[in-house]
């Protein structure tokens, strides 16, 4: 399953309402592996995913996290 956009607005960041969102997609859909390309990747490191590397020469490079 693949996360494709998360978007808070910026007056809103910091409260939780990022993780609440992320939180209640992964209970929806526990027991499957999500998964989302960041634009935001402190974000998905303070929720605990595992962070994937790509390859550094790659054109538009993003980091993959996944969850669990």
């Amino acid at each position: 399953m693949e996360i494709k956009f998360v978007a808070v607005a910026e007056s809103a960041r910091g409260g939780g309402t990022g993780r609440r969102v992320v939180d209640d997609i992964a209970a929806k859909f526990a027991g499957r592996e999500l998964c989302a390309f960041s634009e935001e990747d402190e974000f998905w490191r303070a929720l605990g995913w595992t962070e994937h590397r790509r390859r550094k020469d790659a054109q538009h490079y993003r980091l993959l996290f996944t969850f669990p």
